[in-house]
């Protein structure tokens, strides 16, 4: 399994997470402080693949279709109504100072019970729900989390929400996958969204050439956000963007150079070109309600 955390502020903003890869799933432990996730405002990732989330918020505000819903609560989540923006699809709004999160992504024929937010939330034992209360505890106090979140995915095993295979899933990674991914997570780390691919091959001691099929093959095997290093570059600027968009305390052209643009009318071009709408019209619908 590869794993890498983060913590940024951003004004009075905070986000603190971490990211855990394995073949067949990958997971986020997230604590948003002063920020808004909206799904109206979900951005496609391209190349995804047929993928369900399963989303346990713990602590914060939810609403769910405009519903007002009380954490701690999780649901199965499908990638049309959390990377799509079709009309009249289910959405979900979540905050909090701070709002906790754990999502676990994976492809739907793994998840054996019904997806979608209007099926209702997930009956989980309680074992369970303290197998999910240790993994993300762990991560806030500095403890080993890997495993820890065996357990997790036995209890979602054992409760019929994932296939049997799934607990057992987790192997080494060889070492060309290693030694790129001690190169990637600092970036990830310091939510580093304007190096190029130069810089990082300096990092893993690779050609460029080399770099690029290291990259492609990662991507593939880890079903990262695109076939290769700039999709899953724009992606990760995007996405940040719009979630800092719910800070109050920063303007849009700050965000746009902290993200790695230019500035305010290069990201409102990246937003038109991805279907979204512009970025003041994007904040006025997610700021972090006072």
């Amino acid at each position: 399994m590869l794993t890498a955390t983060s913590e940024t502020r951003f004004g009075d903003s905070r986000i603190l997470s971490a990211l855990l890869l394995e073949r067949r799933f990958r997971a986020f432990l997230i604590w948003r402080h002063r920020l808004v996730f909206d799904s109206r405002f979900a951005l496609p990732a391209p190349g995804n693949l047929e993928l369900a989330t399963l989303y346990f918020a713990l602590d914060g505000e939810l609403a769910v279709a405009d519903r007002p819903v009380t954490p701690p609560i999780a649901y199965v989540v499908s990638a049309e109504e959390l990377e799509t923006r079709r009309p009249g699809r289910t959405t979900f709004r979540s905050w909090g100072d701070p709002a906790v999160s754990f999502e676990l992504q994976l492809p739907s024929s793994h998840v054996t019970t019904p997806i979608g937010l209007e099926r209702g939330p997930l009956q989980l034992s309680e074992p369970t729900w303290a197998a999910v209360h240790e993994f993300v505890e762990a991560f806030a106090i500095a403890r080993p989390i890997e495993p820890l979140l065996t357990r997790v995915l036995a209890g979602l095993v054992q409760d019929g929400v994932l296939v049997d295979t799934l607990a057992t899933s987790i192997e080494p990674e060889p070492e060309w996958v290693t030694r790129l991914w001690n190169a990637m997570a600092p970036l990830y780390g310091s939510y580093t969204t304007a190096v190029s691919l130069f810089e990082l091959a300096r990092q893993a001691g690779l050609s460029l050439r080399q770099l690029r099929r290291d990259v492609k093959a990662m991507s593939s095997t880890f079903a990262l956000y695109g076939a290769g290093f700039r999709e899953t570059i724009q992606v990760l600027r995007l996405r940040l963007a719009i979630l800092l968009l719910s800070s109050h305390d920063v303007t849009i052209g700050e965000i746009a150079k902290r993200v790695g643009y230019s500035g305010l009318d290069a990201l409102a071009r990246a937003f038109r070109d991805n279907g979204l709408p512009p970025p003041n019209v994007v904040r006025e619908a997610v700021l972090f309600p006072l």
